[in-house]
């Protein structure tokens, strides 16, 4: 499963200042067989990883970003869009959304 965005963003105020998008698609119930240390050979249940992420900066409010295919996605039981803008090097959100996919 891969996750394309698409997004506008126009400041309250209309003076060109440069924005970050940040996407992300966690998956949720993840279950996975470890191989090493205490828990070897065992079925370990996550509450949620986070299967892929990815910026940008833009100096336009219009973005369009694509994550990568995930090896592990098949092994979740289902998926969440996340998104937020941001100013760069700042980690407040000006502008987060986040939904459940079908």
């Amino acid at each position: 499963m891969s996750l394309s965005v698409a997004r506008n963003f126009l400041p309250v105020s209309m003076a060109a200042t440069r924005h970050r998008l940040a996407v992300a698609m966690p998956g949720f119930d993840p279950q996975s067989r470890t191989t090493v240390g205490e828990n070897r050979d065992s079925l370990v249940r996550h509450d949620f990883v986070g299967l892929g992420s990815k910026s940008a900066n833009a100096d336009i409010p219009s973005w369009s970003e694509t994550l990568p295919e995930s090896g592990i996605a098949n092994r979740a039981s289902w998926f969440a869009a996340v998104a937020w803008v941001s100013r760069p090097n700042e980690l407040s959100p000006i502008q987060p959304i986040a939904g459940y996919l079908p």
